[in-house]
């Protein structure tokens, strides 16, 4: 279960960074996949990281909850 639950925070970590205009780490911590290439201010990237954050809490009691 640990290594699922460090698999799937991964992902979506990948996930969260790939809008922004720095790109992604993927393989190499030097090398970075080009995203969408956006930039965020500060107010507007914790709303985003907020509503992020609910949707997957959110999906994640309802797919618990699924039986």
């Amino acid at each position: 279960m640990a290594l699922v639950g460090y698999s799937i925070g991964s992902l979506v970590h990948i996930i969260c960074d790939w809008p922004y205009y720095k790109g992604i780490p993927l393989f190499l911590p030097k090398k970075r996949v080009k995203g969408l290439g956006l930039e965020f201010g500060h107010a507007t990237n914790k709303i985003i990281e907020t509503g992020v954050m609910v949707g997957i809490v959110v999906l994640g009691g309802y797919l618990a909850l699924q039986q």
